[in-house]
């Protein structure tokens, strides 16, 4: 049957079964003979109509119109009626089985009830937290069942009351996370509210409404107090998590915000929104700290490095940036991906940075060199979001193909694949004891996953004598084959005990005098003064970065500051290969926590303070000392 010139948005049968109405996008409402295929006549210019519904007895069509109904004798298609009071597009309709009734749903979120006889609204039912896109009444007219999203309501027609409640989302989960003590999960959705489960029972606590229009993340502070969210206005809000109260006013974001995130101290809360802009605020009092331009015009991911220093950022330019959150300049660019960034993580030593975006393969960045380590490479579709596990040897995904996969980090490896969503999934979240792993998507559910039982087997292998020296040359180098030595000297745990202990020295002390002397240098009225005092300095290494950050600030001379600053990007940027071997060996005694690994370790952090060989090392034993 042809007839129409543009799309077909709405089909009703009579009642008698012999007739079909059509209508759609072109304004004009066909009436179908369904034997023969032909048309019996057409309504034309009411302009687009969404649904189209016929009284049991056949007697009168109901048409929407945008935000208003038409009624139609529907054997003579002459109008007889208006019904007017929504406030925005007509979605579905339905009359009672007794013909008393039309029952509307519309994109105001509201079901409406009018009686046919006075052409006027009797009830207005509210509850579903989306647009209503299927009606259906019971057949004695007594209950009314609507579907919004994955949700489905039933109501009392007489009493306009909801016979039954959903504690659950009624639309897409785009963001969860747990709280601190993990025994609470917060999550938020497209149908604007944020909802406190109990992580143990599942059952949910509190709800809040959240944005105007979507609400895209959620974090929650590291006190477990409060919690932050992003989405349409108002785009970021800080609220108590016990009782929903707005705690701290954010002003100066314009647009959607996708991501939001807290630092690890829980002093500064970070936004990307939609129009360029990245947003860290005291979280406290809501003040602006910083603010970058980024280089995407929207910002979809965002993720605090473990110390709080940096701040990585991803969006729809294809490039991870880290912006360091201390000098506040230009921030460093890891490479292109080949599709926007959706999720980013650090690793908990802050060694490694996970990246996901509209493509299948998870890519893990070394931080010192900004070079893809790992690539992980399975899910069938987009994956949405990643998270890292609290031990930091297992990374999970999120995808558009439904599933939820869990990798190990040090090996690439598969290591559980879950599947019980139906659709997409949009996030994970991981609990502080690494035991569960939460996700949401786009069925409105969240799932928690039992990770206990994943056994991550330890890779035993005894090393040839002279594979270490090749490897430890490979330590310097490439950060693909870095991680293969890695692995390699993992599954050997004497032999690169032994091996290290002989190659790995404390970072060298420095001369303080000398180095104040250089310092100074760099004001000095003499060029060859000047040019001597940055060669000195350079070869000083990250060692002297900490004293060379404190005379930046303090120095009033122009050309001090302009050497300063280039010195301090170099040493804050790639690390040169012989500090960069000793990082990359610190994360493999780290790995290794034996007696041996420990005893270097200890010796290393006695090494010059600034260096960073003596942080690393310093950082590994605090993280080891939790783990006894």
């Amino acid at each position: 049957m042809k007839g129409h010139t543009g799309p077909i948005h709405a089909l009703a049968f009579h009642p008698n079964g012999k007739q079909l109405a059509s209508s759609g996008e072109d304004g004009v409402i066909f009436f179908w003979d369904v034997g023969k295929g032909a048309e019996i006549r057409r309504i034309k210019d009411q302009g687009r109509s969404a649904a189209l519904a016929f009284s049991r007895d056949g007697a009168v069509l109901a048409s929407a119109h945008e935000k208003t109904i038409r009624l139609w004798d529907a054997a003579t298609s002459k109008p007889i009626g208006t019904l007017q009071g929504h406030e925005k597009e007509v979605q579905c309709l339905v009359f009672t089985s007794d013909g008393s009734m039309l029952v509307s749903g519309s994109r105001d979120k509201t079901i409406r009830t009018w009686d046919l006889k006075t052409r006027t609204e009797s009830k207005r039912l509210q509850g579903h937290l989306t647009s209503p896109l299927s009606l259906a009444v019971s057949a004695d007219s007594r209950m009314l069942y609507s579907v919004a999203g994955h949700v489905v309501r039933s109501w009392d027609l007489k009493s306009g009351a909801e016979h039954r409640k959903t504690d659950g989302h009624e639309a897409d989960v785009y963001g969860i996370a747990f709280t601190p003590d993990g025994k609470t999960l917060v999550s938020c959705s497209e149908d604007l509210t944020t909802h406190v489960w109990d992580a143990k029972s599942g059952k949910r606590l509190r709800h809040f409404s959240g944005h105007e229009d979507y609400s895209f993340a959620v974090a929650v502070a590291p006190s477990g107090k409060s919690f932050a969210s992003g989405g349409g206005k108002p785009f970021v809000r800080v609220r108590d998590l016990e009782t929903g109260a707005d705690l701290t006013p954010i002003k100066g974001v314009h647009s959607y915000v996708f991501s939001v995130a807290f630092s690890p101290d829980g002093k500064w809360l970070a936004a990307g929104e939609r129009e360029k802009l990245i947003h860290v605020f005291d979280a406290a009092t809501g003040q602006s700290v910083a603010r970058f331009r980024g280089k995407e015009n929207a910002t979809y991911a965002l993720a605090f490095s473990p110390d709080g220093r940096f701040l990585a950022t991803g969006g729809d330019a294809r490039t991870i940036h880290l912006w360091d959150l201390a000098t506040q300049g230009e921030p460093r660019a890891f490479g292109e991906q080949q599709e926007e960034i959706r999720g980013l993580s650090f690793s908990p030593d802050g060694r490694m940075l996970a990246a996901v975006g509209n493509e299948h393969v998870l890519q893990v960045w070394e931080v010192s060199t900004g070079d893809v380590r790992l690539k992980f490479q399975g899910h069938k579709s987009s994956v949405y979001r990643i998270a890292f596990s609290p031990n930091g040897r297992l990374l999970a995904s999120a995808s558009d193909d439904g599933t939820v996969r869990v990798w190990d980090v040090i090996t690439g490896q598969e290591r559980r694949r879950f599947e019980g969503h139906v659709g997409k999934v949009y996030s994970v979240a991981f609990s502080p004891d690494g035991n569960f792993l939460a996700s949401g998507g786009s069925d409105t559910s969240i799932i928690l996953w039992d990770l206990r039982g994943i056994f991550v087997p330890p890779l035993v292998r005894a090393l040839p004598r002279n594979e270490f020296e090749r490897i430890w040359n490979d330590l310097a180098g490439d950060a693909t084959k870095a991680n293969r030595g890695i692995v390699d000297l993992y599954g050997d745990p004497q032999g690169s005990g032994d091996y290290l202990s002989q190659k790995l020295k404390p970072a060298a002390k420095i001369d303080q005098q000398r180095l104040n002397q250089l310092l100074d240098d760099l004001s000095s009225a003499k060029f060859a003064v000047r040019e001597r005092a940055s060669r000195e300095l350079a070869m000083f290494e990250d060692g002297a970065l900490p004293a060379l950050e404190a005379y930046l600030k303090k120095t009033t001379s122009a050309e001090a500051r302009r050497r300063l600053e280039k010195l301090v990007n170099q040493f804050a940027k790639v690390p040169p290969p012989r500090v960069l071997q000793s990082l990359r060996a610190i994360e493999l005694l780290e790995m290794l926590g034996t007696e041996e690994a420990r005893q270097i370790l200890r010796m290393l952090s006695q090494g010059e303070a600034g260096a960073r060989q003596t942080l690393e090392a310093r950082r590994a034993l605090e993280r080891l000392a939790l783990k006894k």
